[in-house]
């Protein structure tokens, strides 16, 4: 049984008051380093709800502190090894990560293409812009740096998943040992291995120093040189044709070595893979040598026999997809017909390569001397002066590339015949070249770890709503106005930018309290309609005509930031679908969003009859999964004609908010909240994928005959 793990909320009782009065508190050195001394902490800090450990003074002369934090960070250890035995790790090594890189190289190639071209806005866009928006992560904001916040629920749920109940409850611990970890991983170890002269160092390591020219090496050139100088001199000499016969016979016979040894390893290795299967259990096993006269285990090592097989898989396919775009061999048709015949041998035998790549990576890559070679070189590479040590010097510009061509001549040396192609060598290099470019791939590479050793995460279920219900109108109306205010502050220092969906009905009257506010930053605003009426803009009917009369006619916002319908389109409803996507597309598309737009705020309204925006009970939208906008021209309420934005676009939100007063919608609520999955009207198929948040906004008279639990509001 493992020793017990003390949470380290007892050291706070070591704490003299001289020491507190003496050093800062440890909230102020942990997490806010950069807190002016005397400042206030921030007022979540100061509630009254706040663990006190947070404002105690540990300093360095406490003797549990740093033991504490240690177990408890070699019992995350040890639960992490946990999952990542039971991971599908041959899944991850063969196919997502090359599935990554070689997109990776094709879009830095095709970003590289655009440089200086209209495609890049008139070569106003840089390399790196250009790559965002071929590979935009929501970890990664326009201007190049990594979002913490991104990495702080990712690191939350790990330890949520990893610490014991007794360390994770209490919020001090948690977040010291999160902030930590958030410290080494996001400031100091990313933003390193994305530098291009460290890849291409740490290449050159691997590879080692570079060999002096031996005997045999001189040798192999005789026949080449001779050969030149027979056909060069006039005079026939006997000698040169007998040194140019025995060096030809010296190279054959190492040849018939090469292969004599290749045959012993095949012929060993071919019984102890088909003892072996890749399956999706994991779990290490012994592996019985060829005469069984000897048994290995490997703390990685590949399922058993008894586990069924996986045939559906090709593991070969990603790496060799790999291989012809970093290698360019799609450009060259030799390369390109020798590609394609070794694809076609390993679909012949694909239920053999698939094992020996699973034995292959088990037992030479996953192996324990393996891994302990791989984390030394690692801690030795990132941390030189050790940790929390001062950071190695950088190298200079001139010295980054010196390192560069000393990679582009190691690689020629290790494969000679990269000589002969030439520019692939300077390719794959090129293609590395760029830390911003870089950041990308380390991250979308952390991503695909993280989701193989925590396969839940991608599946987590949505979070059930919020439920706010106000005695009346006018309390309602002034929460509302808080949130819409804090969720602009969010974004504002989030992206600089404010992206908000508005529907019509009442929802534009309950606005009204953002009218005199000075909070409200106008001028960083975003408006676009979650649907419209296709009528013309000022028509009584229209949702843009209701807003700009009750709202945005006494405020300071730009028309250029509100996104209405082209007018002009009114007569064909499916090219004016299209346009307003659009729209949409030229404001997301470019910088945050990939597969659907991701809004900072929704604000929708709900009909008695359960729909929203203009999806309706019944009709076929509701099953919309690809487009963003979509039209009807079936509307059970006038105007028949609308477009409307489809779910999977509300279901991407960062929050979605829904306001609904009066007791014309007391029957309607408890069909949304109380049983959704019997009804299914529309607004309960409004669901935001984590980490995003459905919002109620209701008063009492509407949420009357709710049973679904109300929160208190509070920002």
């Amino acid at each position: 049984m493992a020793d017990p793990i003390y949470s380290i909320r007892s050291t706070a009782s070591t704490i003299s008051n001289n020491a507190r009065q003496q050093h800062p508190s440890l909230a102020r050195r942990l997490l806010f380093p950069h807190l002016q001394p005397g400042a206030d902490l921030p007022p979540l800090l100061l509630s009254p709800g706040c663990p006190p450990e947070l404002n105690e003074a540990l300093t360095r002369y406490d003797k549990e502190f740093l033991p504490q934090i240690t177990n408890i960070v070699t019992h995350v250890i040890h639960s992490l090894e946990r999952r990542i035995l039971d991971a599908d790790l041959p899944l991850l090594v063969f196919g997502d990560i090359p599935i990554l890189i070689t997109q990776h190289f094709r879009d830095y190639r095709q970003a590289a293409s655009k440089v200086s071209t209209s495609y890049a806005t008139g070569g106003a866009l840089s390399l790196p812009q250009l790559f965002h928006q071929m590979q935009p992560h929501m970890a990664i904001l326009p201007d190049g740096t990594i979002d913490e916040e991104y990495f702080r629920q990712m690191f939350d749920y790990i330890l949520k998943e990893c610490l014991p109940s007794e360390d994770y409850a209490p919020e001090a611990e948690r977040f010291i040992l999160r902030e930590i970890i958030l410290k080494v991983v996001v400031k100091d170890v990313i933003p390193r291995i994305a530098q291009p002269w460290f890849l291409q160092k740490t290449v050159l390591d691997i590879l080692g120093p570079s060999p002096d020219a031996s005997p045999e090496q001189v040798c192999s050139l005789i026949p080449c040189r001779l050969f030149q100088r027979l056909r060069t001199s006039s005079r026939f000499s006997k000698s040169s044709v007998i040194v140019l016969l025995l060096s030809t016979i010296q190279r054959l016979s190492g040849m018939c070595i090469m292969l004599i040894h290749a045959y012993k390893q095949v012929i060993y290795i071919i019984p102890v893979v088909n003892q072996t299967s890749c399956s999706q259990t994991r779990g290490p096993v012994q592996i019985t040598s060829l005469d069984n006269s000897s048994r290995t285990t490997s703390p990685f090592g590949p399922p058993t026999t008894e586990s069924k097989l996986v045939v559906s898989r090709d593991f070969t396919r990603g790496p060799l997809e790999m291989i012809s775009e970093v290698l360019r061999v799609r450009d060259r048709l030799a390369a390109s017909a020798m590609l394609e015949c070794v694809s076609l041998f390993c679909c012949s035998f694909q239920t053999f390569m698939n094992k020996l790549l699973c034995y292959m990576l088990y037992t030479h890559v996953l192996s324990a001397s393996s891994m302990l070679t791989a984390v030394r070189i690692s801690e030795r590479t990132l941390f030189p002066n050790g940790y929390p040590g001062p950071a190695p010097i950088d190298p200079t510009p001139e010295e980054q590339v010196v390192i560069r061509e000393r990679l582009v001549k190691r690689i020629i040396e290790e494969i000679p015949s990269m000589a002969v192609l030439g520019d692939p060598v300077d390719g794959i290099v090129d293609a590395l070249g760029d830390s911003a470019c870089n950041l990308h791939l380390a991250l979308f590479l952390v991503d695909a770890l993280v989701l193989s050793v925590f396969p839940e995460m991608h599946r987590q279920p949505p979070n059930p709503p919020v439920l706010f219900s106000f005695p009346n109108t006018a309390q309602l109306t002034t929460a509302l106005a808080a949130f819409v205010i804090k969720a602009q502050r969010d974004s504002i220092e989030k992206k600089g930018r404010f992206t908000i969906a508005l529907s019509g009905g009442s929802l534009p009257k309950m606005l009204k309290a953002l009218i005199n506010d000075p909070a409200v930053k106008w001028d960083k605003w975003q408006v676009f309609y979650a649907d419209e009426r296709v009528v013309p803009l000022d028509h009584p009917d229209s949702n843009h005509h209701l807003c700009h009369t009750e709202l945005f006619t006494h405020v300071p916002i730009l028309p250029a930031n509100i996104h209405t319908i082209d007018a002009t389109l009114l007569d064909d409803l499916e090219e004016l679908s299209d346009a307003y996507e659009k729209e949409l597309i030229r404001e997301f598309a470019q910088k945050d969003s990939a597969r659907f737009p991701i809004f900072d705020l929704i604000l929708l309204g709900v009909g008695p009859d359960g729909h929203t925006c203009s999806l309706f009970p019944g009709h076929e939208l509701l099953k919309e999964s690809d487009r963003w906008v979509a039209e009807l021209d079936d509307s059970p309420k006038p105007p028949p004609k609308r477009i409307t934005l489809t779910f999977p676009v509300l279901n991407h939100a960062s929050r979605v908010a829904f306001v609904a007063t009066g007791e014309g919608k007391v029957d309607t609520l408890p069909r949304i909240l109380d049983t959704p999955e019997e009804d299914g009207l529309p607004a309960s198929l409004v669901k935001p994928a984590h980490p995003g948040q459905a919002y109620w906004f209701v008063d009492d008279a509407a949420s009357a005959k709710v049973v679904f639990s109300r929160a208190t509001f509070k920002l």
